[in-house]
């Protein structure tokens, strides 16, 4: 006996066969979709890491001198929002406080820098430094540079930030301004230019003597 399909049943299956392809082909697109926002993101998070810096205040020396040198190891510049420079604890303001106070003659040739602005890949230049080779002032600075902490916070151009004191791991941040902690004011000493740690980043100079 040979069986009828009826032509309503055969119908019935192609619309069930049509929405299972049409169902299908959604998910797929949906799944296209979901995969190409993580490739997106991926790109972009590999962006910001390929442009981020690494600004560092480091104590360091050589045949020339001696102090502090303002770095970026990083792979983009860094723009240093602000800084600030402790001495045993207390905010100090000038590059020549710091050097009176950790008693280092101040007669002696010095060059500084005020670390605001932003530094490129591969940034090398002088914070504080002593230009001397007489081993009693290296001494002296290597003897009072532990009294010394400098905390500063940089972002990337990407608008990333980071929180960093001395050389220790920079901890992340949503922004520098709202985490400031800078004791930083604008100060001009008797008979010499301004060399406050918050003028613009490209204000270098020297102290007499050099």
């Amino acid at each position: 006996m040979t069986k009828r399909i009826s032509k309503g049943s055969v119908v019935t299956k192609r619309l069930s066969t049509d929405r299972f392809v049409s169902g299908l082909a959604l998910v797929i697109s949906l799944l296209a979709l979901a995969l190409s926002g993580i490739d997106i993101e991926e790109t972009r998070r590999a962006n910001r890491i390929g442009v981020r810096p690494f600004l560092s205040a480091a104590f360091n020396y050589d045949q020339r001198g001696i102090g502090w040198r303002l770095t970026n190891r990083g792979l983009g510049p860094g723009s240093m929002e602000w800084f600030e420079v402790l001495l045993d604890g207390l905010p100090v303001h000038t590059w020549r406080e710091l050097a009176t106070k950790m008693g280092v003659p101040t007669n002696l040739g010095m060059e500084f820098l005020i670390p605001r602005g932003t530094y490129t890949a591969d940034a090398d230049q002088p914070l504080f430094w002593v230009i001397s080779q007489d081993a009693t002032v290296r001494n002296i600075i290597v003897n009072n540079s532990g009294r010394v902490r400098m905390t500063y916070c940089f972002c990337s151009l990407q608008d990333e930030c980071w929180i960093r004191r001395d050389t220790d791991t920079p901890s992340s941040v949503d922004d520098c301004e709202s985490n400031s902690r800078r004791s930083i004011h604008l100060h001009q000493e008797p008979g010499g230019a301004a060399h406050n740690l918050a003028a613009p980043a490209d204000q270098k100079a020297s102290l007499p003597g050099r």
